[in-house]
């Protein structure tokens, strides 16, 4: 009996565990609207286009906007092409010296903090003209995908702008 109480135990503080980690997750101008279930979502964009020559911002920014749940962690994905890592998303914090949080081409945050796409590969010979940002609302408390939206970014040359 004491065996199995000790297990129970156990069973009890590790879903307690899982349960803060996810609660305690880095906080992570157009809107593209999603296929809501029964919310509104849209991803805000301040910028539509990036080049790497304008050194004053990191790629494009975008802030998920969902309205009716306040329990929302996201999930970011890039598709580029079979190479990874050509791509990726950022957090980009204004008010520690500008310091820029690489999180890669599959990142997750929570509430509404902007997150920022940029091109990691500037070789134009090797990049695809067209890549696809898909964001997925997740309800923390019930852990279902509540809305998501797919945004495409195109590139002319070295200036990626989104369709």
């Amino acid at each position: 009996m004491k065996k199995r109480s000790v297990s129970l135990v156990f069973a009890v503080f590790f879903v307690l565990a899982t349960v803060f980690l996810l609660a305690g997750c880095t906080e992570t101008g157009d809107k593209h609207s999603g296929n809501a279930q029964a919310q509104n979502f849209t991803v805000a964009s301040g910028h539509t286009c990036w080049s790497p020559e304008m050194s004053s911002r990191i790629g494009i920014d975008f802030t998920p906007e969902l309205t009716g749940n306040t329990e929302t962690i996201y999930h970011w994905t890039i598709k580029d092409t079979e190479q990874k890592n050509m791509t990726g998303f950022f957090l980009w914090d204004n008010s520690t010296g500008y310091k820029v949080t690489y999180l890669g081409d599959d990142a997750w945050t929570c509430g509404d903090r902007t997150v920022w796409w940029s091109c990691r590969n500037l070789n134009s010979d090797t990049l695809p003209d067209k890549f696809t940002l898909k964001v997925c609302a997740i309800d923390k408390i019930r852990n279902e995908t509540v809305a998501e939206t797919r945004i495409n970014i195109t590139r002319n040359n070295m200036t990626f702008c989104l369709e």
